[in-house]
């Protein structure tokens, strides 16, 4: 039996072009490799909303990790609909604990269920964030009190006098040992931070598919090119940063890709190394 590879890569600035599009090349390449049986899997901070049109683009389907890692989905055939998912969620009481304790200190919070998001102020949000979809009911209004479904993700947005002590606040007992974060930086006089349950991300969830599918990790591929990449970069046997990724990134990558996300970086690494 020929051996079976895992490939998971991130989307926006790794397999997706700067204009969001998939060449044809990438769509036949990776359509021939599962049609070989090997696994492609999208791995992105994107909710599944606003993922599956790429997973379309492809004509594959596979499972995609999404919500870093916080929540793995499987679409119908018409890829109208999420068929069956798996997430790894936070304890709910812990995170409204959290909410309570720290609405003087930011403008916005967002949490992600895996067809509900909770939100005080909609309009605040950054754009980027926002993949509206009649799969996914928005609620705003006070999150601690609208919050009834399980929570995978969760991102605040702190006013940045409060930033040191939002972060003592995560340090404490009761929520660094329930959450992990990270912190993606400050813009206009606001700090970024987005929570997931201990232990869960990228690389977690690209495990969790290793063992599904009793793939050999030293089959494992992972592509990405942010911070939040490299818990899959790292387990991965070939984990790869893109040559455009930020320096953190490849200075912890095992491999760092010859070609960028605009001149099919992700496929033409997997040439190299899949003789077939």
């Amino acid at each position: 039996m020929k051996e079976k590879y895992l490939i998971s890569s991130d989307m926006d600035a790794t397999f997706l072009r700067n204009d969001q599009s998939i060449s044809d090349r990438t769509v036949s390449y990776i359509s021939s490799l599962v049609n070989k049986g090997h696994h492609f899997i999208i791995n992105t901070g994107r909710p599944h909303q606003g993922a599956v049109k790429f997973l379309k683009r492809l004509s594959i389907h596979e499972p995609m990790i999404v919500n870093n890692g916080t929540a793995i989905v499987w679409y119908d055939q018409d890829y109208e609909k999420v068929e069956k998912y798996i997430t790894f969620h936070m304890n709910i009481d812990i995170l409204k604990s959290l909410i309570k304790e720290t609405k003087h200190a930011f403008g916005s919070v967002f949490v992600t269920s895996i067809f509900d998001e909770y939100t005080n102020s909609y309009d605040s949000l950054p754009f980027f964030v926002k993949h509206p979809s009649p799969l996914v009911n928005i609620h705003e209004g006070d999150v601690e009190e609208l919050l009834k479904t399980p929570p995978i993700k969760v991102e605040f947005r702190i006013k940045e006098e409060y930033k040191d002590e939002f972060i003592k606040r995560l340090n404490e007992a009761k929520y660094k040992d329930e959450f992990d974060y990270i912190y993606w930086g400050d813009y206009d006089n606001i700090s970024s931070f987005e929570l997931s349950k201990k232990g869960v991300n990228k690389g977690s969830a690209m495990e969790y598919l290793l063992s599904l599918y009793s793939i050999k990790k030293e089959n494992s591929f992972s592509f990405g090119d942010q911070l939040n990449d490299l818990p899959m970069i790292e387990k991965s046997s070939y984990g790869v940063a893109m040559i455009s990724s930020r320096s953190e990134v490849i200075s912890k990558a095992k491999y760092i890709s010859s070609y960028d996300n605009n001149n099919d970086g992700v496929i033409m690494f997997l040439k190299d190394i899949i003789k077939e």
